[in-house]
């Protein structure tokens, strides 16, 4: 569905079940899953925070020769490619054509986030930087 090859799943604070289903996927080709625990005895957020560049570290490395691209997201922050393009290697590859076009040397992409603050109506009353905040991709 998303054009993918691999999916590379780091845990680092996760319940039995869910790491049961994911040994279970991992039995496959398609799934690779790897606990990660934190660099400190706690399991708090800022632990999990502390353990990110270590995680994105050791997957861009384990897979930087074996594919073209790598696409690190968030199970919950999923890039979404929008139309025409139904996944990423056609995403990826519109995007590769349009560098090409411009004659550009590109050796990765960013993507943006895109916020949609619908639990916060606008409002005069707040301050300019939160309605800014609100209105800004």
């Amino acid at each position: 569905m998303w054009g993918v090859g691999e999916v590379n799943i780091y845990a680092t604070i996760i319940d039995n079940v869910t790491d049961s289903v994911l040994r279970r996927y991992s039995e496959t080709d398609f799934v690779n899953y790897r606990e990660s625990p934190g660099p400190l005895a706690d399991d708090d957020r800022d632990a999990v925070r502390l353990s990110m560049s270590a995680v994105l570290n050791d997957c861009m490395y384990r897979n930087m020769y074996r594919y073209r691209y790598v696409v690190c997201t968030d199970l919950d922050e999923m890039i979404v490619p929008a139309s025409p393009h139904h996944n990423y290697s056609e995403m990826l590859k519109a995007a590769d054509a349009a560098a090409t076009l411009s004659n550009a040397v590109v050796h990765s992409y960013s993507f943006r986030n895109k916020y949609f603050f619908t639990d916060f109506p606008a409002t005069e009353k707040e301050a300019y930087y939160l309605l800014t905040i609100r209105f800004v991709g």
